[in-house]
């Protein structure tokens, strides 16, 4: 799929709508910090803003970084991450939104692609000690976390590693049905007393 791409330097990648909530903005102003250096960015996803988000990648001049897919079918997803040197979910959080959960994340790390996220919402508590978290609406910080990942190898597999093995014990269907039950359970034994 990266021959098909054309995807030959260090792929960031993200999945999800073009809106604003989804810190866009902040990515693209990152990898304009780090023009100098051999990436590309998978985008996969349409939404209100992809007009804006395109004119703003014109204008920091990494538009001809970027590889523009507007949707894949669910049932393909999984031939998309691994194409991806890390995922990157850049989301701020508004007067009536914050990120819920985040399921392109899991996505991601049962694929072995080690991810970044921002601060916003439940990002952190997904994401815990198998990525980089950086502050949302930083794109300083985010940038640093790129280069992080794109210097060490040693970490980019260790995160490969340690995502999938996240997922598996935190997010599968069956460790969120035990979690569920055990709060019902918890919720009637309060109830009955």
């Amino acid at each position: 799929l990266r021959k098909e791409l054309q995807l030959h330097n260090f792929t960031l990648g993200y999945i999800g709508r073009l809106a604003k909530e989804k810190g866009l903005e902040d990515l693209f102003q990152a990898l304009a910090l780090l023009s100098d250096r051999p990436w590309q960015l998978l985008m996969i996803g349409s939404g209100p803003d992809e007009s804006a988000l395109r004119s703003l990648a014109n204008r920091l001049c990494i538009a001809d970084k970027i590889t523009w897919i507007p949707y894949v079918k669910n049932t393909e997803m999984y031939r998309y991450y691994p194409a991806m040197d890390a995922f990157i979910l850049p989301s701020r959080t508004t007067v009536d939104w914050k990120e819920q959960f985040g399921r392109v994340l899991i996505e991601a790390m049962i694929c072995r692609t080690p991810v970044i996220g921002s601060s916003s919402g439940e990002i952190p508590l997904v994401i815990g000690d198998a990525g980089l978290v950086f502050p949302e609406q930083d794109a300083q910080s985010l940038a640093n976390c790129i280069v992080k990942l794109m210097d060490n190898p040693d970490m980019r597999q260790n995160f490969s590693e340690l995502g999938r093995t996240r997922v598996l014990e935190h997010f599968t269907w069956e460790r969120i049905a035990q979690q569920t039950a055990k709060i019902l359970r918890e919720v009637a034994d309060r109830r009955s007393e």
